[in-house]
């Protein structure tokens, strides 16, 4: 059986309130999620709230989702501070590739 949990991050002690979300290690944190996509394992991610980012993933266990949030580059850096919590849609569109997305908005990866 899998899980949908969500990570939600918010600035950590290492986050400059100066600078936007998109412009703190957003590169390799991106890298990051295009990885989990690839994985199967990201359901979706965006920004969310002032300066947070939140994402959620599908997995078999609490154990899987320490390990995706011991191995964030953003929380690892200390740009986040993060904490997991149950998701359960109720209602479930599809949002698209996210790759595609990454790719139309940095014209990277």
């Amino acid at each position: 059986m899998y899980y949908k949990v969500a990570v939600v991050c918010h600035p950590g002690p290492n986050w400059n309130p100066e600078s936007p979300v998109t412009k703190q290690t957003m590169e390799v944190f991106t890298r990051f999620m295009v990885k989990l996509d690839r994985e199967g394992v990201l359901v979706l991610a965006g920004e969310w709230g002032e300066g947070g980012v939140i994402y959620v993933l599908n997995v078999p266990s609490k154990e899987k989702v320490e390990q995706i949030m011991s191995e964030d580059p953003a929380i690892q850096s200390g740009i986040f501070r993060a904490e997991a919590q149950s998701f359960n849609p109720l209602i479930s569109h599809s949002i698209g590739d996210f790759n595609n997305v990454v790719i139309q908005r940095s014209g990277s990866f």
